[in-house]
């Protein structure tokens, strides 16, 4: 998906990350990310963002807490971060 909006003229996108590690595929991409965890304070992550699309989950190991923290509570919490002219 990343590659499709970094095509793109009408996007610019930035990578939301968690990991040092996922910093180089996007930076081989130049595409512009910024770390944040779902689970913790995501305001800084969203200074420059006007729209969102949710492709993070808590991943197929982890238990039910989990899953609802990331894939729920995650989501839930960018939501309400969105400019509202954006939702």
């Amino acid at each position: 998906m990343i590659e499709i909006l970094n095509n793109t003229q009408n996007f610019k996108p930035i990578a939301m990350i968690r990991d040092e590690s996922q910093k180089q595929m996007f930076d081989d991409m130049e595409v512009e990310t910024v770390f944040a965890d779902l689970e913790d304070d995501l305001e800084h992550a969203f200074e420059k963002i006007d729209r969102v699309i949710f492709a993070a989950g808590s991943g197929s190991k982890t238990g039910p807490d989990k899953t609802t923290s990331v894939d729920q509570e995650g989501a839930k919490k960018k939501w309400w971060m969105l400019p509202k002219n954006s939702r």
